[in-house]
């Protein structure tokens, strides 16, 4: 394999990589997914990766088309901003989990109903992934079943 095939392999992996994460990123902020909120952080499936995945996108979109630099010392250092510049705060900001990060509807619950955000957690995990993403579809829906919760468990 020649230097040019092998760079469009690379950025073919970093563009695949890139629209995985702005994809999962997407349908996370979107709230058209919202079962990730029910996972249990394992080292293989972090919940911090919701946070990460748009920063995430675009670090590994940049890093496909640094493949393409000409110049093999300037594609080093150019990896190396990357890294620092893009990867590792990617990390920092999975990690801290800004505010600006955290999907609204998430952000809704939590600014209006933190005193029941475990036992919201403990109910849709009984109910499954899949059957309560369904339920909580829209915002109307979301709020119907927090009340619902309430009612079920007095408070």
């Amino acid at each position: 394999m020649n230097g040019a095939s092998v760079s469009l392999i690379v950025f073919l992996f970093f563009f695949g990589a890139g629209f995985f994460f702005l994809a999962l990123g997407l349908v996370i902020q979107t709230g058209k997914m919202k079962r990730w909120w029910l996972t249990y952080s394992t080292p293989l499936t972090p919940i911090g990766i919701a946070y990460g995945s748009l920063p995430f996108s675009f670090v590994f979109f940049v890093g496909g088309f640094v493949m393409f630099i000409p110049d093999i010392e300037t594609r080093g250092w150019a990896i190396e901003y990357v890294f620092y510049f893009g990867f590792i705060p990617s990390i920092i900001l999975t990690m801290i989990r800004p505010r600006w990060l955290v999907p609204s509807w998430l952000r809704w619950l939590e600014d209006n109903h933190r005193d029941i955000l475990s036992i919201l957690k403990k109910e849709a995990t009984q109910m499954g992934g899949i059957k309560w993403d369904r339920r909580v579809r829209t915002h109307e829906d979301l709020e119907d079943w927090v009340d619902e919760v309430r009612q079920k468990y007095e408070v």
